[in-house]
């Protein structure tokens, strides 16, 4: 048991050095040697529980992932408009997960990579899909694969707006959560 705690201990030391190196210096610049040295334990010790930097960057994303749903979760309300403002202030926000989350990496040449970029969009999505049902409650209920397709419209496009560096204040996000709404408040979307 003391084995399993001391290995438990030993990952989160890493992830956490990980997680403020990768949203600091980008996956490039960081290295296995400065992860090492931020956790104060060795590069082997490293490699050991993570094999690669790719993978530790993977498992670095996911925990970012889950830490900002967990607090999203409990930040929920019922406009759209306040509830996607909130998740675009979070995310442009100056936390270590935030800076990582702001470009999930769905386009780095890694497998893994890739796979845990995907898997936290689409937690994304299932957490988005969660909160158009709860709005639907009392409601004629939209088809499981309708609310999925707009849970997807809202991601993609709050991502998009972290990925083209908008400013907070700009019209245009205005203007896009105007559109949005449009789908989720007031039955004023497909499927009301």
């Amino acid at each position: 048991m003391a084995k399993d705690r001391r290995k438990h201990i030993t990952q989160g030391a890493i992830l956490e050095a990980a997680l403020q190196l990768f949203a600091r210096q980008g996956f490039d610049r960081t290295t296995i040697g400065a992860i090492a040295d931020q956790a104060n334990i060795g590069r082997t010790t490293v490699l050991f529980h993570f094999d690669t930097k790719a993978n530790l960057y993977a498992a670095a994303l996911t925990m970012a992932g889950e830490r900002f749903l967990a607090h999203m979760t409990d930040e929920r309300v019922g406009s759209f408009r306040v509830f996607a403002q909130h998740w675009i202030t979070t995310l442009a926000g100056c936390s270590v997960e935030s800076q990582l989350l702001r470009c999930l990496g769905g386009d780095h040449r890694d497998k893994a990579v890739r796979l845990a970029a995907r898997s936290v969009y689409e937690r994304y999505i299932e957490s988005w899909s969660a909160w158009l049902r709860t709005r639907e409650e009392g409601r004629a209920l939209r088809p499981p694969a309708q609310r999925t397709a707009v849970a997807r419209l809202i991601v993609a496009t709050i991502t998009g707006l972290m990925a083209t560096r908008f400013d907070q204040g700009d019209e245009t996000v205005a203007a896009v959560l105007d559109q949005l709404a449009s789908c989720v408040d007031d039955g004023g979307g497909p499927g009301r």
